[in-house]
């Protein structure tokens, strides 16, 4: 009886120092044990995993008397899922870089997916849906890693999920092609440098190109806004580095795109100081300003552009040469 009641104790011990365990867990790791917890074989209670607290989930658990269960769902999901926070150290500081990673796994899922439906249709049993994806929030930290954790840590195909080795594959190669990328890229400096007016004018030219990032919202300043623009650009043609495991290299037609982007800026730049003009008072005779006012009247053209017309013709007949240059 004696030793029931040590093994009873023991019992206990062990279960309430493994429940004090779980509340030391990050909201990451908890948030995911939740979610493996509901969702593989040692099936129990749906939890809303993307709304559960530590304190909820262990609650339950607690309740639900499966202690057991619970300890077990952990130690195969850290031993064969999971990947920890040191995978992602490299990324905690750079929005730019966090944008590009999202974006490559979220790719790679989506073709993953693509590939497993090649030969099935929509209306065939074991068809694939791609996963809905709602628009990435970026923190107040100038961040989105919580987005690229959920991205792994929910990555299941097939009602499978998929194991830890192929995820620290997957970051690795993310981390390589990012390295590749950035090293080769020109227009870093000319996007970080550019003023409030070009970032809105680079905006609305990705835009209407179609490869602007159109999903991010919190972007709350114009350094978010100059990570958003340059993720936007490293983007441009990078499908084929995430089907092939290959170095990157820009493509030629990535290279004329940011090309012919500089130069329209460049362009307007220059039509706009071309458009900027001073306000001179030039004193007219009565007869004279009543004649201009009604050549302005009959072209529909302001006075200052028929006299900037007149004197520029008058200007081109006299003083310019065949070739155009100034004669005196």
């Amino acid at each position: 009886m004696r030793h029931e009641n040590e093994e009873g104790d023991s019992f206990s011990q062990r279960k309430d120092d493994f429940f004090l365990e779980l509340e030391k867990l990050s909201y990451r790791k908890i948030n995911s044990l939740a979610f493996f917890y509901n969702r593989y074989s040692i099936k129990n209670y749906k939890y809303c995993y993307k709304k559960i607290n530590s304190r909820c989930f262990i609650d339950r658990a607690k309740v639900d008397g499966k202690y057991y269960e619970v300890e077990k769902s952990l130690e195969l999901m850290e031993s064969r899922f999971f990947i920890e926070e040191d995978y992602f150290e490299w990324l905690y500081e750079d929005l730019r870089a966090q944008i590009f990673v999202f974006l490559y796994i979220r790719s790679l899922l989506q073709l993953e997916i693509d590939n497993k439906n090649k030969f099935g249709s929509k209306d065939v049993l074991g068809y694939l849906y791609p996963p809905e994806y709602s628009d990435i929030v970026i923190n107040e930290k100038g961040s989105i890693v919580e987005f690229i954790y959920e991205l792994f840590d929910f990555y299941i195909i097939d009602d499978l999920f998929q194991e830890k080795n192929k995820k620290i594959k997957i970051m690795e190669r993310a981390r390589l092609l990012w390295s590749d990328l950035y090293n080769q890229c020109t227009y870093t400096d000319w996007v970080e440098n550019a003023s409030d007016h070009q970032v809105r004018w680079l905006k609305k030219y990705l835009e209407d190109k179609g490869v602007y990032i159109s999903d991010i919202q919190g972007i709350s300043s114009t350094k978010y806004f100059h990570s958003v623009l340059l993720a936007s650009l490293d983007f441009i043609d990078i499908e084929p580095f995430i089907q092939e495991n290959k170095k990157y290299k820009d493509s030629e037609s990535k290279n004329k795109f940011i090309d012919r982007m500089r130069k329209s800026w460049s362009q307007k730049v220059h039509r706009d100081s071309g458009r900027a003009k001073k306000k001179y008072h030039l004193p007219l005779a009565v007869t004279t300003k009543d004649r201009l006012s009604k050549i302005s009247m009959v072209e529909g053209v302001s006075e200052s552009d028929i006299l900037e017309r007149l004197i520029n013709e008058e200007y081109g007949l006299k003083y310019l040469d065949v070739n155009g240059q100034d004669k005196y």
